[in-house]
């Protein structure tokens, strides 16, 4: 018997409610939700991960086994490869390997930048980490290689953990001491730390993170945040200015934004559907500004700078849900176009809209699967068209946003290097989605990767 794609995908549990190609007032609730990483997406997360690799040899003794590492070029928090990206959803969601690793020592990171700090570690783990490969690593303290796997299947991996406890055992109890030599070079590292980004580099624009439920301690819905809590009338009109309100001087700060990105539901089910990326994505003061309108009375329209909306375009707004993608260039952006609109002010609360589309597509010879070389005989096009709309609410008292979401909804077709989208090249749709980013350990992450790494020579 042959199921039609309506019956196999309701076996699947695929939604076939695909919907508009389109976010708006109507239906923002429903695409923010689709889009947004939940659940299983953040298994990862109920991990004791660090993040810094001085303070593993005060974690590792506290535990009696093997150092786990989870390397993947790209912090896994963040905008990742392939094989971050199958990890985090398939293996590290999954209850039965997060129940092993709760009793590892365990560590997260960007290959690259591990692999420029491990000086001090054993010629045997500098080796290992010189291979440049994805995958976890079980290595014992004086620096013995137990185990490497680049498996994303969460039973092959719970068996490797396991196999790992049982090379830990065989090992001499010399063998899982630390050096008095290692420990005294861990203590005298400074904490690790990542340069800066900026807006201008040419890279990737910022750091990662999923999205998360609104907590009540964060920012809040613009409902909450407007909803009046005591008795009084909406303000129509012009923000009393800051020096009449408050006489504490307040210094704005950049907005920092999270980035989710994931394909969205398609008639028929479809491989690695529950696959997401993330990103991060910093817009300075000196940016707010120019998004902002300057009376900040309600119906004031804004439009956004060029080269802000060309740098979302080209950096971020690029097919990277199931792995790194190939930037666009500037001139491969066709549609630029981004409106902040006061939609209403309440006390120091101004409540804003986004609206807009954004565009680009690329031609030209590259391969299709990482590790081949490119058909210069065949030309590939790869490409985005997205409409945007969004919500946030701005303090003007404070100068910040209080909360912040912005969505795009569209189209993506076509494939790069390390994307894996060989098998999947028509067009088909595809959700992004930024939120302000908040202050938790998974959040605080700025990948190094190289841009070469990315695409961009």
């Amino acid at each position: 018997m042959t199921l039609s794609p309506l019956v196999l995908s309701l076996v699947l549990g695929h939604s076939v409610q695909v919907g508009p190609l389109e976010v708006n007032e109507q239906n923002f609730d429903a695409m923010r939700e689709k889009i947004r990483a939940k659940g299983p997406d953040l298994g990862y997360r109920d991990l004791n991960w660090q993040t810094d690799l001085t303070k593993m040899p005060a974690e590792g003794a506290r535990r009696n086994g093997p150092w786990i590492l989870w390397l993947a070029d790209g912090d896994p928090r963040n905008r990742t490869d392939t094989y971050g990206v199958k990890s985090r959803r398939m293996v590290f969601s999954d209850p039965m390997v997060i129940s092993q690793a709760r009793g590892f020592a365990l560590f997260l990171g960007d290959l690259g930048s591990v692999q420029r700090r491990s000086n001090w570690l054993s010629s045997s783990l500098r080796n290992e980490f010189a291979k440049n490969k994805s995958g976890l690593y079980a290595i014992a303290p004086r620096g013995k290689v137990l185990g490497f796997t680049p498996s994303t299947n969460a039973s092959e991996v719970s068996k490797w953990l396991n196999d790992m406890l049982g090379g830990w055992a065989g090992l001499a109890g010399i063998e899982r001491q630390w050096t008095e030599e290692m420990q005294a070079v861990a203590k005298l590292l400074p904490p690790q730390t990542q340069p800066p980004r900026t807006q201008g580099r040419q890279g990737r624009s910022g750091r990662g993170g999923g999205l998360t439920e609104v907590r009540s301690s964060g920012p809040r819905t613009a409902e909450e945040v407007t909803t009046p809590q005591t008795a009084g009338a909406m303000v129509e009109g012009t923000v009393v200015p800051n020096n009449q309100r408050t006489a504490a001087a307040v210094v704005p700060s950049d907005l920092k934004l999270r980035v989710t990105m994931r394909d969205m539901p398609r008639e028929a089910p479809f491989l690695w559907s529950d696959l997401y990326n993330m990103d991060t994505f910093t817009v300075s003061v000196a940016q707010i500004e120019q998004i902002m309108a300057k009376n900040m009375r309600a119906g004031d329209v804004v439009n956004w700078p060029t080269d802000l909306v060309r740098q979302l375009a080209t950096n971020t707004l690029n097919d990277s849900v199931r792995g790194h993608s190939l930037f666009y260039t500037p001139n491969d952006v066709q549609v630029a176009r981004l409106t902040t609109k006061v939609h209403s002010t309440y006390a120091n609360n101004v409540l804003l809209r986004f609206y807009g589309n954004i565009a680009a597509s690329a031609q030209g010879s590259w391969a299709l699967e990482p590790g081949k070389a490119p058909n210069l005989d065949e030309q590939q096009v790869r490409g985005t068209d997205l409409n945007a709309y969004g919500r946030a609410v701005y303090d003007v008292v404070q100068k910040k946003f209080l909360q912040f979401e912005l969505v795009f909804v569209g189209k993506r077709w076509g494939g790069s290097p390390l994307n894996m989208r060989a098998d999947d090249l028509k067009s088909q749709p595809i959700g992004i989605m930024f939120t302000t980013a908040g202050q938790a350990w998974y959040d605080d992450v700025r990948s190094d990767v190289p841009a070469s790494k990315m695409g961009r020579e």
